[in-house]
């Protein structure tokens, strides 16, 4: 287990004690991953909360990942204490657990029928996460091109503040208009003013945010 944290030594011993009998927040988001990959339902609600299990049943989320597709990338980083773990895959996907009794389950990050999949929503929730500067969340919707140019959080936030007037103008369009969609299963363009548009492009089976005009 990688725990890129710093910790007092009897906090670091609690969290790599549970490790020792059950699986750690690593082993879990693997297998939720893997479950999602393969969709499979069951197995995916059986990984998450109660609250989660309440909301999304079974057919329903069986249904909605045979619309969707996404491919099985190693974890990248796992950050934990000893009752919550956010857990982040290469390809920029992020996973929030926590830990019930001896078991860690995943509390935020998996699949929702109830979240707008579509480009606009991709974007939306890009242009909140950059203003909250939720870096993390940032990178889970740019093209792994940009997250290889942007590794270091101070490049990356460095980089939004200095595109903060764009993305805060952006949203402000889109809060206020019914914004145009165009394009493809693959590429699309968010026409949110006159001669203005957002162009994402989906990539993994996500929409990454290619850029703002």
């Amino acid at each position: 287990m990688r725990i890129h944290a710093r910790f007092g030594a009897p906090l670091l011993m609690a969290v790599l004690e549970s490790c020792a009998h059950a699986p750690g927040p690593e082993a879990v988001a693997d297998q939720y991953r893997r479950a999602w990959v393969e969709g499979d339902a069951e197995g995916l609600r059986a990984l998450s909360t109660p609250q989660y299990r309440d909301r999304v049943e079974a057919q329903r989320l069986r249904t909605w990942l045979a619309g969707s597709s996404r491919p099985m990338p190693s974890v990248a980083t796992a950050t934990a204490t000893v009752h919550r773990a956010r857990v982040r895959f290469s390809d920029g996907m992020q996973l929030e657990l926590v830990r019930r009794g001896q078991r860690w389950i995943v509390e935020r990050g998996g699949p929702d029928p109830d979240e707008d999949n579509s480009a606009l929503g991709a974007l939306r929730r890009f242009l909140a996460a950059a203003l909250a500067d939720d870096l993390e969340a940032v990178r889970g919707f740019m093209p792994a091109s940009a997250r290889a140019r942007f590794t270091a959080d101070e490049a990356l936030h460095a980089h939004l503040v200095l595109e903060r007037a764009r993305i805060r103008e952006v949203q402000r369009h889109l809060q206020a208009g019914a914004p145009e969609l165009r394009g493809t299963d693959r590429v699309a363009e968010v026409v949110y003013a006159s001669g203005r548009a957002a162009r994402l492009e989906l990539e993994e089976g996500a929409w990454r945010v290619l850029d703002l005009e």
